[in-house]
């Protein structure tokens, strides 16, 4: 064993990091005055404000508009920050239920994979099916992921997140702030008048970490799926290589993972992870998933706190969602 490795002196820093002890220690009637000195200091974390500061969004462009069975899907170019433009999609239902998805992605080929049927396979992607039943889904292609990687001469694994990541710290920014109000100027466009319904977002892995931010910092979401990401930093993004988009400066003296999700408490949310993901491993999600239902239950909102553990590794669910988003239609 070498004794100059610094592993002790890393877990120890974690240990003793405040992790949003207070969140888990408060009264009640105390959450939402300490939820909101938090929701600021998230903020501060991501770098919101620098990013928000370096100009307003333009009109978004149509650049593609197709008819399908049951809905519209149409493509816009958005320029939500001077010099940065993502693709943007909106399925717009025949017949609508009223309520809106804002669906996140996650590492992968990007927007253009989850908004047309496999070629392969035929299976449809979850923003399609939620589509034909009804709600009008925005798909953002989220910077550094599908069309929006970078072009500069890096190796083809660090031109999505690396590339931006590396870049966004130099200037007391992140990746993950940069997709927040990338969402936000999305919702400022496609809810001028704010949610005539409810909103829901749904975020799985990389997407699932941006709904975390989202669900603790965006008032207009009013219930979040956040699937196959929930755990502790301890277990997960600290234990193993992730990444570097998970990565935010100071994020620990805020809160571990269940309390920065709970900084949305009590909206309604259901946490979904499959029981052998190797990366975000069943441990981590069980912890979280106790300290998360603690905090509802505090406030007196159990049954608006969801778990589904399903046999499966890092993957997507559907058998409690599909459940969860009809529960939501009652809501109204």
């Amino acid at each position: 064993m070498n004794p100059y490795a610094t592993d002790a002196f890393l877990r120890r820093l974690y240990a003793d990091a405040p992790k949003g002890r207070d969140i888990m220690e408060c009264e009640a009637s105390d959450f939402e005055t300490l939820a909101q000195t938090k929701r600021i200091r998230f903020a501060d974390s991501l770098g919101l404000d620098r990013i928000r500061a370096l100009g307003a969004a333009g009109s978004p462009v149509l650049s593609c508009e197709e008819r399908r069975e049951g809905y519209r899907l149409e493509t816009y170019d958005f320029t939500f920050l001077p010099d940065l433009t993502a693709p943007i999609h909106r399925l717009v239902p025949d017949i609508c239920n009223g309520q809106t998805i804002l669906y996140l992605i996650g590492h992968g080929p990007g927007a253009k994979g989850v908004i047309s049927p496999d070629p392969v396979s035929g299976d449809m992607p979850l923003p399609l099916r939620f589509a034909e039943l009804g709600y009008t889904v925005l798909v953002p292609e989220l910077i550094g992921f599908g069309q929006t990687i970078s072009e500069d001469n890096l190796t083809e694994s660090n031109r999505g997140c690396t590339a931006n990541a590396l870049h966004l710290l130099m200037h007391g920014m992140t990746l993950a702030g940069l997709r927040v109000v990338e969402c936000e100027r999305l919702l400022d466009w496609a809810l001028p008048v704010g949610p005539q319904g409810r909103l829901i977002s749904y975020g799985m892995s990389g997407g699932g970490m941006l709904n975390t931010a989202l669900f603790a910092l965006e008032p207009r979401i009013d219930a979040a799926v956040i699937a196959s990401y929930p755990n502790t930093f301890g277990t997960s993004i600290l234990a193993m290589h992730h990444c570097l988009c998970n990565y935010f400066p100071g994020i620990l003296d805020v809160g571990d993972m269940a309390q920065l999700i709970a900084l949305g408490a009590p909206k309604p949310i259901l946490i979904s992870s499959g029981t052998e993901d190797p990366i975000f491993p069943l441990e981590g999600t069980k912890r979280c998933w106790e300290d998360l239902s603690a905090v509802y239950k505090k406030l007196g909102a159990s049954d608006a706190c969801e778990l589904e553990l399903f046999p499966g590794k890092h993957e997507i669910s559907t058998d409690r969602v599909f459940g969860f988003l009809e529960k939501q239609l009652t809501e109204v």
